[in-house]
């Protein structure tokens, strides 16, 4: 988000008007499939949304971070369908993590909303902060940290996973 006009505008030449279309691309991603995950985890079930979610997001972020050492593969277009896939990956996990934590309280959901909200937040600000403090004009700034991130949000899902709790399978 912090670097994204300053890569698409000026290392691939996109117009404004076009930018604001990658962009509309990328947000639609999460957007589309935030609304239709409900139907998705009712037939499928929490695990397998997850596990959905961790898998496209691992690949978004993998092709990512290939596109971001070969330069003669980058372009605009690729770096879009690649972010895409990740936030499609994203929204699948969000929405099960999300819901699933305002049950750990059941009488204080709003309370936990905000929380959670909250801790969001602070971490999309954390990461902004460090891609925009790594961030040199090149695609491979931003998929390093990205692909840091996904590893972290891998070993977590293992973790919790292996450990005691576990998300229901359904």
């Amino acid at each position: 988000v912090s670097c994204s006009p300053f890569l698409y505008m000026e290392t691939y030449a996109v117009s404004l008007k076009e930018y604001a279309v990658h962009q509309a691309i990328i947000v639609s991603a999460f957007a589309g499939t935030s609304i239709y995950v409900g139907k998705f985890i009712e037939k499928f079930g929490n695990r397998a949304i997850m596990r959905a979610g961790l898998i496209c997001s691992t690949a978004g972020a993998l092709a990512l971070l290939a596109i971001g050492f070969i330069p003669s593969l980058q372009s605009a277009y690729l770096v879009t369908a690649m972010m895409s896939l990740l936030c499609l990956g994203c929204a699948f996990g969000y929405t099960v993590i999300f819901s699933d934590s305002l049950e750990i309280y059941p009488d204080l959901k709003g309370t936990a909303s905000s929380v959670i909200m909250a801790m969001r937040a602070l971490a999309c600000a954390g990461v902004v902060g460090l891609i925009s403090y790594v961030y040199q004009g090149r695609l491979l700034d931003v998929t390093l940290v990205i692909a840091f991130l996904m590893a972290l949000i891998l070993c977590f899902a293992y973790i919790f996973y292996r450990g005691t709790a576990s998300i229901p399978a359904e």
